[in-house]
């Protein structure tokens, strides 16, 4: 486990998914628990998905590339932030500001089409 989530293993096509955090929760439960979370903000917090990361993604590998070389630090924190935002679309859950993801994906776009 990294300081940022877990090394996702066994799913070479995929850079990023979203797990359950310690217990077998999935996002149905999360969504019932939420509107409670002020309540129980202990449940909440033990129920927050963990990001994994494939570490041998050809996406991963370059971004860490950059990220050693020190180049495009803009962009490598707009893919990190887009990466996490995909995931979370991929679980079926909502980006937390739509605003920012569009603004990062319309940076990363232009970035890519020079």
């Amino acid at each position: 486990m990294t300081p940022f989530g877990r090394s996702l293993e066994g799913a070479a096509d995929q850079p990023k998914r979203m797990s359950a955090a310690k217990s077998n929760s999935n996002r149905p439960l999360m969504n019932a628990v939420k509107p409670a979370a002020p309540a129980h903000g202990r449940i909440a917090e033990r129920m927050k998905p963990i990001l994994e990361i494939n570490p041998t993604h050809a996406l991963t590998k370059a971004l860490a590339g950059r990220f050693k070389e020190g180049k495009d630090k803009p962009l490598i924190e707009d893919a990190a932030w887009l990466v996490l935002d995909e995931a979370r679309l991929m679980e079926g859950a909502s980006v937390e500001d739509p605003p920012a993801f569009a603004a990062r994906l319309r940076r990363v776009m232009e970035k890519a089409l020079g």
